[in-house]
């Protein structure tokens, strides 16, 4: 017989769920890991929530797939690509259909680092 005890529910496991690309807090983390398929269609987001970025993740695929797969080579994108500004070092790792994309702010974060992150993602 079932007793009746009160449901322990855990806490929420992905914190930051209520952020999105039009909260500052979005913008203030170290690094953005950012999992999507080809097409742009959101899988994973250490911040915020999946389906509120959906229209950003779907931005930021089309822009990269413009800038950083070079003509003639739509077939097969480099495995690992890496684009930096004063502000930012984006690297981007293609993957069978998946793509997984690593953003930080941290100037010492090296491609070797970021690519080892990306490595323990388990998708």
């Amino acid at each position: 017989m079932i007793e009746d005890k009160e449901l322990f529910i855990p806490p929420q496991v992905k914190k930051f769920e209520d952020e999105d690309e039009s909260s500052d807090s979005f913008y203030k983390h170290k690094r953005h890991l950012f999992v999507f398929t080809q097409a742009g269609k959101p899988i994973y987001t250490r911040y915020g929530d999946e389906l509120r970025l959906a229209t950003y993740i779907a931005s930021i695929s089309t822009i990269f797939q413009k800038l950083m797969i070079p003509k003639g080579d739509q077939e097969k994108p480099s495995k690992v690509r890496m684009l930096e500004n004063n502000k930012s070092k984006t690297v981007v790792v293609y993957r069978e259909h998946l793509v997984f994309m690593i953003v930080t702010r941290e100037k010492q974060d090296s491609v070797l680092y970021l690519t080892s992150i990306i490595d323990n993602v388990n998708i």
